[in-house]
């Protein structure tokens, strides 16, 4: 798990965990509890990064206007769930 979470990608962090939790392998709480919330967070940036790249270059303002809305109701929606989302990522 901690050589997944060095990796920081989405991809390998999903998949040491669902192999984790589908075969009952016993780990530090402590680790799995982190691989849990990066798993949570590394998905929130994947998303997030997904949309500001389909929106990187607009030309109407009413479209960029709805885009600022829904990048900050994603931000809000982490903070609720208890997400930190990386800087860099905005």
């Amino acid at each position: 798990m901690q050589r997944s979470l060095n990796t920081n990608n989405f991809d390998k962090v999903d998949e040491t965990l669902q192999h984790i939790l589908d075969n009952t392998i016993d780990i530090d709480v402590k680790l799995l509890d982190r691989g849990s919330v990066d798993h949570e967070r590394l998905r929130t940036e994947g998303i997030i990064s997904r949309f500001l790249e389909s929106v990187a270059y607009v030309e109407d303002y009413k479209t960029i206007q709805k885009s600022v809305n829904s990048i900050t109701e994603m931000l809000e929606d982490a903070v609720k769930r208890g997400v930190q989302v990386d800087p860099l990522i905005i």
